[in-house]
Formats: structure tokens, C-alpha cells, sequence
């Protein structure tokens, strides 16, 4: 994000938040913050149960909502909904939130925009945990 930044006047920013298909809440946030507070090292180390993705230009980026599909968060009868709808092995959706809706009944609700210090107190929770396992 931070390179888009430097390069370009595109606004970018990472929104946590809740995710609904066809009305039904698959991702949720809560309505409190994230309340996500650097810690020792300044790594983040909290719980979310919402879904992240990116706004830049107007438009929505998903990059891990089919991959998100294949974990054990989705139910199998709508896992198989979705990919007869978009196909198998699908990557990245990008759209506007208005097409999101109208086009792929995906409804992404943003909560929070996230700071790049809590960006890169996520990524630095997610490497000290990696290097524990």
C-alpha cells in the first residue's frame, strides 16, 4: 500500500469489516474498534473475526475471498454455490461495492480503515507466530 502511495495519487487503504453473500453474514467484525494495540516488539497479537480487503480508486479488492472459500469458516453447500457461480480456482474479485452487489451478491460492510502501523504490526504478528511453529 505504502508503495501505491509513493507512486501514484490513487487513494488505497486496508478495510477490515463484515462480508455478506446473498444477505447472509459470513465475516463479522463486531461494531467496536479493532482496539488492535502494539505490543512488545510492536507485534499485534489479537483475534478478528471479520474479513480484510482493499478500496483503491473507487473499487473493492479481494485477493483471498476464494481461497478463503476452501477453509473450514464456509459451509460445503454454499463453498459449492459460489464456485458454480464464478468457476473453480478463482483468484482475486475486483469491482465496484455497487457491482460487488449487483453483479456477485457479495456485500462488503467497512468497519475500520487500518493504520499502516497496525498494517505492519499485523505482518509482524503473523512472522513471530510463523516462527513459533
Amino acid at each position: 500500500m505504502a508503495c501505491v502511495r509513493d507512486t501514484s495519487n490513487i487513494p488505497i487503504a486496508l478495510i477490515a469489516g463484515d462480508f455478506t453473500y446473498k444477505g447472509l453474514c459470513l465475516f463479522k467484525s463486531g461494531d467496536s474498534n479493532l482496539n488492535l494495540k502494539l505490543t512488545q516488539g510492536n507485534i499485534i497479537n489479537e483475534k478478528f473475526d471479520g474479513h480484510f480487503w482493499i478500496e483503491a480508486g473507487g473499487l473493492v479488492i479481494d485477493p483471498s475471498i476464494f481461497r478463503t472459500l476452501y477453509s473450514n469458516h464456509i459451509p460445503e453447500a454454499l463453498k459449492s454455490e459460489i464456485e458454480l457461480r464464478f468457476g473453480a480456482d478463482k483468484g482475486c474479485i475486483i469491482a465496484s461495492p455497487e457491482e460487488m452487489i449487483s453483479s456477485s451478491d457479495f456485500d462488503y460492510i467497512p468497519k475500520y480503515s487500518l493504520s499502516d502501523n497496525t498494517i505492519n504490526g499485523l505482518i509482524r504478528g503473523f512472522f513471530a507466530h510463523r516462527a513459533k511453529q
